[in-house]
């Protein structure tokens, strides 16, 4: 018995490093090298970034590049630049290649803050169609936003954020992303985008919604019974938006899981309403740059895993420390608490 163990124990060893020699002798296919030359042409690099790129290296081993360490397919593209104070590289700029389409199981694709100032985002990025991550923040993009990235059903992560010169007049392709998850388009200009609420909602996997300083419209209370909120959302940040009061009717729809809401100069106008009873698991709320009066609702009682709450120049009067009680839940989670700002 003792023997027939140990010769499973080897075998099982011997296996394992069968695996292993060969994965470090997959590389990637020479179609998917020739498609990330391609896309690298089309680019711009004065700083000599893609350096490694070089046609006679196994491109599973350039800058950025991942592979499926099975298989030898690019999975991952990550180019997204970093800014150093202390460097003198410089983003990526240029054109971006449709050669992409080439990579038939890329899955994830950042080309964040690099420099493409004047571009409209690429339509053919609706197709890329196994892509479950998207990101292009703070790239330059201007326009609109390609209906056709409503065709990336498996999306996990969309972040077109800080892209300012992008406006949206409508977001009905959203509700075609039914796997999304992290939604952040903050710095967009959503101006004209009057049902954003209707199509936010339809994402019924969505955990993390961020859309500060987007010139969001205000909410209209009487579509709210048509909407069918996600029940899985957690963070909600809405901060510098003209969204006033009716913004509550549409937080208390949401779902019950919120851990982070952020409202922040939203130009929310009179007392804090009683909406707070269900959401036991909020962890941060941010109030401040409103101008709100009266106190604290009795809902707050129900926030015992709150740990910051940020009321700052709120224009509250002495009548909130009356209402100080209403936080005697969070009295052993509650670690940061502003009030300054306020006329008292």
């Amino acid at each position: 018995m003792r023997q027939s163990s140990q010769s499973a124990l080897r075998v099982g060893i011997l296996c394992m490093l069968m695996a292993s020699v060969a994965g470090s002798n997959i590389r990637c296919t020479d179609t998917e090298k020739r498609a990330l030359l391609s896309f690298k042409q089309s680019l711009v690099d004065d700083s000599n970034i893609l350096s490694s790129w070089e046609s006679q290296r196994d491109c599973c081993k350039w800058k950025g590049i991942t592979c499926n360490n099975q298989t030898g397919h690019v999975i991952k593209l990550d180019l997204h630049y970093v800014s150093d104070y202390y460097s003198a590289e410089q983003p990526l700029a240029g054109e971006i290649s449709p050669s992409l389409l080439q990579l038939p199981y890329l899955n994830y694709l950042d080309l964040s803050f690099n420099s493409f100032e004047g571009l409209r985002i690429p339509s053919f990025i609706g197709s890329v169609s196994k892509l479950k991550h998207l990101k292009i923040a703070g790239a330059g993009f201007i326009g609109t936003i390609p209906d056709q990235i409503g065709n990336l059903s498996n999306l996990h992560t969309l972040d077109l954020s800080r892209n300012s010169a992008i406006a949206v007049n409508n977001l009905e392709w959203l509700s075609h992303l039914s796997s999304l998850r992290v939604l952040n388009m903050s710095g967009l200009n959503l101006s004209e985008a009057v049902s954003w609420p209707q199509s936010i909602s339809k994402l019924s996997s969505l955990i993390e919604l961020q859309l500060s300083s987007c010139n969001l419209p205000n909410v209209n209370p009487s579509s709210l019974p048509l909407l069918n909120s996600s029940t899985s959302l957690q963070v909600l940040e809405l901060s510098d938006n003209l969204l006033k009061s009716s913004i509550f009717s549409w937080v208390v729809n949401v779902s019950s899981r919120l851990v982070h809401v952020g409202l922040m100069a939203c130009q929310v106008q009179g007392t804090i309403p009683d909406i707070f009873t269900n959401m036991v698991s909020l962890e941060y709320l941010d109030l401040s740059y409103n101008n709100l009066e009266g106190g604290l609702p009795r809902s707050f009682q129900n926030l015992c895993s709150l740990e910051s709450l940020n009321l700052w120049s709120s224009n509250f009067s002495d009548r909130l420390y009356d209402s100080m009680e209403n936080l005697s839940c969070a009295g052993n989670t509650l670690k940061h608490l502003y009030l300054s700002g306020n006329p008292f």
